[in-house]
């Protein structure tokens, strides 16, 4: 047993030598600063982001309910109170239509998701008509996933629509506007 404990030791000092040494710290070094790239990575990736809201229906009442239910994804799906959620939501003063002008107040306030109601959206709810809610991108380079699109921006949009229709499925005595109500708003083809 004693001569397998020399060779082992033997062996050892054979494989430590400087270089191997500092090829193995050098490794480490470089996952060290791969896993801190990535966890600061995914923790921008799940933090709340701030998007910019066009409201091309204001005053309707759908429209309103929309960004009610907008608020409600943030204190949901972030977990915070309702007046931080306010805090991320920004109204964007360019006229509806106006994608110029929208895409330069998003790029002077920093942000790279909007969400445009278009005008009407509340008229063609009531006349179950099917609307969309536009969405408007700005790629800024932030990092190694700086291309990818937030949570919210793909999650939005449906979470209105299952919104809707919960309080047009409250109300519902006709079966013919089932497909209207799975889906009364969605993003434009």
């Amino acid at each position: 047993m004693n001569h397998l404990l020399n060779l082992t030791k033997k062996e050892i000092k054979e494989l430590l030598t400087p270089g191997a040494i500092a090829s193995i710290v050098f490794m480490v070094v470089i996952f060290m600063g791969v896993g801190s790239l990535a966890g600061s990575e995914m923790e921008g990736l799940t933090s709340p982001t701030e998007i910019g809201i066009v409201n091309g229906d204001a005053g309707g009442e759908w429209s309103e309910f929309a960004l009610s239910a907008i608020y409600v994804f943030y204190e949901e799906t972030y977990a915070i109170s309702p007046e931080e959620a306010r805090g991320f939501i920004i109204m964007l003063d360019s006229p509806h239509g106006d994608n110029e002008q929208i895409t330069r107040e998003m790029i002077d306030r920093g942000l790279t998701t909007a969400f445009g109601i278009v005008p009407g959206f509340s008229q063609s709810i009531n006349s179950q008509e099917q609307t969309v809610i536009e969405e408007y991108y700005i790629f800024m380079d932030s990092g190694l996933i700086g291309t990818t699109t937030s949570v919210v921006s793909a999650t939005v949009i449906p979470f209105i629509s299952s919104m809707i229709s919960y309080m047009l499925i409250s109300d519902v005595s006709d079966p013919d506007s089932a497909i209207f109500i799975l889906t009364p708003s969605s993003r434009p083809l």
